[in-house]
């Protein structure tokens, strides 16, 4: 039987999610006609199966100082994995957000394979899959470079991919991000970093460290939320591409400028909304930055560190709120704290509950809400023979954090959930 250790942080991932605060992350994946089910399973059959970790459940160490492993599943019954679902009349967006909503609230059982895909074979005039994929598998560029394996840019190709198509991929070279320090944390993760590797680089990751720990909690707003609390999901209309970046190069910005200072704007409406005050009001983005070395998409596992992004919410002007949060980025993208953060979960993945526990609960209290920006093709895909039309995709949130935002391009549009 396949048995492979889970990495430190692979292992903080599952603890956070399941024995912190029950979590998964869930994507959608429009479909402009329905499709063939026997189809659709050969599909996942052949593209999601010859991803071991998809066949496989986590199994508990015997001793407890060694971690967790994959095993795999001796009882592997892709039905339970792979199921139909149906939605209520008139099977329009409202009815498949509630559908999503009590998926995206249900946890995954851990003595099986930790994902399940719906296919909900009547929503609109095509169908849709629902995805449920634990964060233990993999980040989400990872995760979405899995999910978008199982579609092809033409509708004839066939389901099943040529022997390499689920191997890892070998870097090609380092990722790229602007700023030095942030380069040269960087260097550090062609192999994931130990603290004691953080720690040689000396002040600029103390001072991250301390800036990130020793800094106030965030203001107790409408935005907060309780780990109980029911969740639900929603996701706007497709947003033309060409509009963000004709906008972002009129003001010299990037698209994630311009759309974070969009969401930025909507949460200071909401606030306003409810009568809460905007003046010393302090609310943060907890950002997921990638850390991969390119050509590593496809390699299953975490290679995410985290920033913590203050939100200009008291600036009233959207011109002025968009300068000055783009001046933040700007800041942010000269420091240590994505890969210190790494290191640091790295180092945490296995401490005791009564040490990991405080921990998240620290950062989670630094942060009000969740937003990750995902680049997809910008190409026209099919799955299954049908026309991929629409993708979205919801992160955990930890803690307090009330609210995560997924933010998605993909064929020339950019839609927000």
């Amino acid at each position: 039987m396949a048995k492979e250790h889970l990495t430190n942080i692979d292992t903080l991932m599952l603890r956070v999610e399941e024995e912190i605060n029950p979590n998964h992350g869930t994507g959608v994946l429009v479909l402009g006609e329905q499709v063939d089910f026997w189809r659709l399973q050969q599909t996942i059959e052949a593209r999601l199966l010859c991803f071991a970790r998809f066949r496989q459940r986590v199994v508990a160490p015997l001793l407890p100082w060694r971690p967790p492993s994959w095993q795999d599943d001796p009882d592997f019954d892709l039905g339970y994995h792979l199921q139909k679902a149906s939605l209520p009349p008139p099977g329009d967006q409202a009815s498949l957000q509630e559908l999503v909503s009590l998926l995206a609230g249900n946890p995954l059982d851990l003595d099986r394979p930790l994902w399940q895909v719906y296919y909900v074979e009547n929503y609109s005039e095509g169908s849709a899959l629902i995805c449920r994929v634990h964060h233990s598998l993999a980040d989400g560029v990872a995760l979405m470079h899995v999910l978008l394996s199982l579609a092809d840019p033409e509708p004839d190709a066939s389901p099943f991919p040529s022997e390499t198509d689920c191997r890892p991929q070998e870097p090609r070279g380092r990722t790229r991000a602007p700023g030095g320090l942030v380069r040269k944390g960087l260097d550090l993760l062609a192999d994931p970093p130990s603290g004691a590797k953080v720690a040689r680089l000396g002040w600029d990751a103390a001072a991250a460290m301390q800036e990130l720990m020793l800094s106030p909690p965030d203001s107790d707003t409408a935005l907060r939320g309780s780990r109980s609390e029911t969740k639900r999901v929603a996701w706007s209309e497709p947003i033309p591409l060409a509009d963000v970046k004709a906008a972002g190069s009129r003001l010299d910005g990037t698209i994630n400028d311009i759309v974070l200072a969009a969401v930025t704007g909507a949460l200071r409406r909401y606030l306003q909304e409810r009568g809460e005050p905007l003046v010393d009001v302090r609310i943060r983005a907890l950002v997921p930055i990638s850390l991969r070395p390119s050509g590593t998409e496809r390699t299953l596992g975490n290679r995410i560190g985290i920033v913590l992004l203050p939100l200009p919410v008291d600036v009233a002007g959207p011109l002025d709120r968009f300068r000055e949060l783009k001046r933040r980025m700007d800041e942010y993208k000269g420091t240590l704290e994505a890969p210190v953060v790494y290191a640091a979960m790295n180092t945490f993945g296995r401490a005791p509950s009564g040490v990991v526990s405080p921990l998240v609960d620290h950062l989670c209290r630094r942060a009000t809400v969740v937003v990750t920006n995902v680049k997809g093709p910008q190409e026209p895909l099919y799955l299954a023979g049908a026309p991929l039309e629409e993708f979205m995709f919801w992160i955990p949130r930890f803690g307090g954090i009330g609210l995560g935002v997924g933010i998605l391009s993909y064929d020339g549009r950019v839609r927000v959930s």
